[in-house]
């Protein structure tokens, strides 16, 4: 299993402990990359590719450890691997803003394909989530200050933007495995600033949501959990019940 992701730091997010996850799923060869811009916006990724800046900072992790190198290109990402999947995000606040994807998605599509190693490679979409209700990031005006309001512009501009362009074969749905959990006993505490996730359930949500889209698997199968952080039994089912049911229900909250 090798996939890169042309992110930001919520690429970063459902990816931290992907890894872990797919190796107790039984996958034997796991190669993760992560291409990341804090914020970055498709616009800016199509930016990047054109001038072939060095702006990224570029984690990959072979054996269970992420690695760190500063100063990559976009081209240097696509190339270093023959990658399975790689996986596209939004950023800036503007996941669910439809316009924002007007001359810059193709276009990087069309980037993407033109350069990447392995012609079998395969485009997935990450669809992201929406803030906290009570999020302080200058990007949440843009619905209103409105947690559903911005979970339905994300779920639309997917629709909209995403599927109707015919390029991805997946959509990865986060964003719904979010609000399907914050659904649960758990409620609307899933960040730790309003908008990354937390650190212990937000990343562990996310992950498995990931692997689950990537590979089917059986998540009620998975024992892994990040050791430094103590889950209930009823989190953790959660949890799987919410990535569950968001990939199998991608557009719609389902309760939990």
């Amino acid at each position: 299993l090798k996939v890169l992701c042309v992110g930001n730091s919520f690429a970063r997010n459902a990816t931290k402990v992907l890894y872990q996850i797919a190796e107790a799923h039984g996958v034997e060869e796991i190669v993760l990359g992560v291409l990341h811009i804090g914020g970055c916006s498709v616009q800016k990724h199509w930016n990047n590719a054109q001038s072939g800046d060095y702006a990224y900072t570029y984690y990959k992790n072979i054996t269970g450890t992420w690695d760190k190198m500063e100063s990559v290109s976009l081209i240097y990402g696509l190339q270093d691997e023959q990658w399975d999947v790689i996986t596209i995000t939004q950023g800036q606040g503007l996941y669910g803003i439809p316009k924002s994807y007007d001359g810059c998605l193709e276009e990087l599509i069309g980037y993407i394909n033109e350069n990447k190693t392995n012609p079998d490679a395969r485009l997935f979409w990450h669809m992201t989530w929406a803030y906290q209700a009570n999020s302080t990031h200058s990007g949440f005006a843009n619905y209103g200050k409105d947690q559903m309001t911005m979970y339905n512009a994300i779920v639309d501009a997917v629709q909209t933007k995403i599927l109707e362009c015919g390029h991805f074969g997946k959509v990865i749905p986060s964003g719904t495995a979010v609000q399907n959990m914050r659904t649960s006993f758990v409620g609307d505490k899933l960040t730790r600033d309003g908008y990354h996730m937390s650190y212990d359930k937000g990343r562990y949500l996310t992950a498995l949501c990931y692997a689950k889209a990537l590979t089917g698997c059986d998540l009620s199968s998975i024992t892994y959990t990040p050791s430094s952080y103590t889950y209930t039994a009823e989190e953790i089912t959660a949890m799987k019940e919410a990535a569950d049911n968001a990939c199998a229900k991608p557009y719609e909250v389902t309760m939990s």
